[in-house]
């Protein structure tokens, strides 16, 4: 396995956690408090920053193959 496949394979794995973790708030009923609301963006942020890093990887290998 490359070094860029294993990187690639990393960061997928970080996007399917942080996913996994944010999946958790459906649980959740409103009204939320604070924390919980602070919470849930910020679960939110980094899911989403850990599928742009997976995305970006992919096409990045994708390309220079």
């Amino acid at each position: 396995m490359m070094v860029q496949d294993k990187d690639t394979h990393k960061k997928v794995n970080n996007f399917v956690k942080a996913l996994n973790n944010l999946k958790e708030i459906l649980g959740k009923k409103p009204p939320f408090d604070p924390i919980t609301e602070a919470g849930m963006v910020s679960l939110f942020e980094i899911c989403f920053e850990q599928s742009w890093k997976a995305m970006k990887e992919r096409l990045e290998v994708t390309i220079h193959q």
